[in-house]
């Protein structure tokens, strides 16, 4: 069965709507913290290379998002780095995840960058997403460093 995937720009007032699936991405984050960052990412403008983007399955739910800018890395040079990227559809996420990779790419080569940097959640321990890391290997991506975060008290 072929599937019909929309893969689009996320529009400022269907912000909300892609809360639940951030929501599985990002389990600790709220409402107002997800507008604040979508907000910001969505006011850049895709002409800049800032956004976020989606895929909507059959039905126009939203299935799998990443939000995007472009930076500079001191190897690739022009890059866009894509983080929050993630996909949960029940019929079929690998073939969503690799629509949400190519419209990606697809920003990436419009825009000039020779690579895309994707940054995928994970909490340190070995999970359910792993999944999502055999698409991307798939479809190209390599690992070339970590991530890793210091989460810095605000009362101190």
């Amino acid at each position: 069965m072929v599937r019909k995937l929309n893969v689009s720009l996320l529009l400022p007032e269907e912000v909300d709507q892609a809360f639940p699936l951030i929501r599985t991405i990002c389990p600790d984050a709220d409402l107002e913290a997800w507008r604040s960052f979508a907000g910001q990412r969505l006011a850049g403008g895709s002409e800049r290379g800032n956004g976020i983007l989606i895929v909507r399955n059959e039905q126009s739910c939203i299935v799998a998002v990443a939000a995007y800018m472009l930076s500079h890395d001191l190897l690739h040079g022009p890059i866009l780095l894509a983080d929050h990227f993630g996909a949960l559809d029940i019929v079929d996420q690998g073939n969503v995840a690799r629509a949400l990779e190519s419209g990606l790419e697809k920003i990436a080569r419009r825009h000039g960058c020779t690579a895309v940097h994707t940054n995928v959640g994970n909490n340190g321990r070995k999970s359910d997403d792993d999944w999502l890391c055999s698409v991307l290997f798939e479809r190209g991506h390599h690992v070339e460093g970590l991530h890793m975060c210091k989460l810095i008290p605000v009362n101190l």
